[in-house]
C-alpha cells in the first residue's frame, strides 16, 4: 500500500480533531465498509468516483450505550445501504441513503438498534 495522499492525511487529522470518519472510495473495499464501535459519526460519500456500497453497523453488543450518526453526501444516483450484521433484534433497516444530506441517528442498547432520528428521504 502506498503512502497516504494529502486528502487522506487531512481527513485523518480532521477525524482525530472532530471524531468524524469520512467513508468513500478511498477506504471502501469490496463494496463494503464495516464500522468499528468507535466510529460514532460517519460522513459517507457516494459519487461518480465510487460504486454503490454497504455501510455495516458495528456489532450491536459492542456498541451498547452508544449513539451513531451517519450523514450522506450523494451524487449521480449513487446509493449507500446502512445495514446491521444480522445481530440486532427487530432491526428496522436496511436503510438506503440515496439523497444528498440524508442522515440517521441510531442507538444500541446491546440487544437492538433503535432508530432515534431518521432524516433519510422517504424514511
Amino acid at each position: 500500500m502506498g503512502a497516504p495522499n494529502t486528502r487522506q492525511m487531512r481527513r485523518a487529522i480532521e477525524q482525530e480533531r472532530t471524531g468524524v470518519l469520512y467513508v468513500d472510495s478511498t477506504n471502501v473495499e469490496d463494496a463494503a465498509y464495516y464500522m468499528s464501535a468507535e466510529d460514532l459519526v460517519i460522513r459517507a460519500t457516494a459519487n461518480t468516483a465510487s460504486d454503490d456500497y454497504t455501510l455495516y453497523l458495528p456489532p450491536v453488543v459492542e456498541a451498547a450505550g452508544k449513539f451513531y450518526a451517519v450523514h450522506g453526501t450523494i451524487a449521480n444516483s449513487k446509493t449507500i445501504t446502512l445495514a446491521d450484521l444480522d445481530d440486532s433484534d427487530d432491526f428496522d433497516g436496511d436503510y438506503t441513503i440515496d439523497a444528498d444530506n440524508d442522515g440517521i441517528l441510531l442507538y444500541s442498547d446491546g440487544i437492538r438498534w433503535w432508530d432515534v432520528s431518521n432524516q433519510i428521504s422517504g424514511g
